[in-house]
């Protein structure tokens, strides 16, 4: 298994995951559930999910739509 640092907390994650196990559980279910999603608007969530976390957001208040 690859891993890579954490976009939140420069921790170790999965590759194939956006963040590490710990600021995943951070995360309102809603914006998971959004995360979730494979389909046209992916890579615009990550973007959301990225710029929100540059602009130091609490992991608990990023909302994805």
């Amino acid at each position: 298994m690859k891993t890579a640092r954490c976009f939140a907390c420069s921790g170790t994650r999965d590759a194939a995951k956006y963040l590490c196990p710990t600021c995943w559980a951070e995360l309102p279910p809603a914006t998971k559930q959004a995360l979730y999603l494979a389909d046209g608007k992916a890579v615009a969530r990550f973007r959301q999910l990225l710029r929100a976390i540059s602009k130091k957001t609490p992991l608990g208040a990023i909302e994805i739509s």
